[in-house]
C-alpha cells in the first residue's frame, strides 16, 4: 500500500517517459508497442512445449526495448513488458508456475539485476500466477550472443541445477527469458525443471532471435 503510494507521488512529481520515443506519461508508449507481432511456436526445441514471444529480434522497437532493459538502466521497462505479456498471452498461461532463467551470481552482482526475474515478476502478478526462483546457475558461462549455434550448446550444458529444498514443482510452467535464439539455454532450464517433476513447458520471451 505505501509502495504503490510512493510510486504515485513520485509519478505525479517526475511523469514517465517512454525509454524508446521519449513521449510522456508511460515507460513503453502504445505507439511504440504497436509494430510488435505476438507469435506462438510449438515445440521450438527439445524439452519445450511451446515459445511465446512478442516478435522478432529483427523488429527495431524489440532490440531497443531489450538493450534499453539490460545495459541502459532501463529496468522500469520489467513492469510494462510483463503487462505487454499478460495481455498478449495471458489466456494461455493460467495455472502455471513462472519461473525466471537465472544469471549466475558473479554477472548479476556485475549488472545489479537480472532482467529475466523482473519480467517473471511482473507477469506473475499480472496474472495472479505462482512465482518460482527454481534454478540456480552454477557454472559461469560465457554470453551466449557471443558464440556460434554449435558452441551455445556445450556453453550450456549442465550449467543448471534445481534450487536446494524446492522438491516437487508444479506439473505446469513459464520459463521466462529476454531473448530466444537457439533455444540451447531454455532447453537446459526445461531439463532442470522436468527433472523435478514439470510436465509441461513454455517459454515466454520479449524477442526470438
Amino acid at each position: 500500500m505505501f509502495a504503490s503510494i510512493s510510486t504515485l507521488a513520485l509519478d505525479l512529481l517526475f511523469p514517465p517517459s517512454c525509454r524508446i520515443c521519449g513521449q510522456e506519461d508511460a515507460w513503453l508508449c502504445a505507439p511504440c508497442l504497436a509494430p510488435l507481432k505476438p507469435r506462438r511456436t510449438p515445440q521450438p526445441v527439445a524439452r519445450v512445449d511451446q515459445l511465446l514471444t512478442l516478435g522478432s529480434y529483427d523488429i527495431p522497437v524489440l532490440k531497443r526495448i531489450i538493450q534499453e532493459l539490460k545495459y541502459n538502466g532501463g529496468q522500469v521497462l520489467a513492469e510494462p513488458i510483463g503487462q505487454t505479456l499478460a495481455t498478449a498471452f495471458g489466456r494461455e498461461l493460467t495455472d502455471n508456475a513462472v519461473v525466471p532463467v537465472p544469471l549466475h551470481p558473479k554477472r548479476q552482482r556485475n549488472r545489479g539485476f537480472n532482467q529475466s526475474t523482473l519480467i517473471a515478476r511482473s507477469l506473475a502478478k499480472r496474472l495472479n500466477l505462482m512465482f518460482i526462483e527454481a534454478v540456480d546457475r552454477i557454472r559461469h558461462t560465457q554470453p551466449q550472443v557471443e558464440l556460434a549455434e554449435d558452441e551455445r550448446l556445450t556453453n550450456v550444458r549442465a550449467a543448471f541445477r534445481l534450487k536446494p529444498g524446492l522438491g516437487q514443482l508444479p506439473k505446469n510452467g513459464i520459463i521466462v527469458d529476454d531473448v530466444f535464439t537457439t533455444g540451447a539455454t531454455s532447453s537446459e532450464v526445461a531439463a532442470v525443471l522436468r527433472s523435478a517433476g514439470m510436465k509441461h513447458i513454455t517459454v515466454l520471451t520479449i524477442a526470438k532471435g
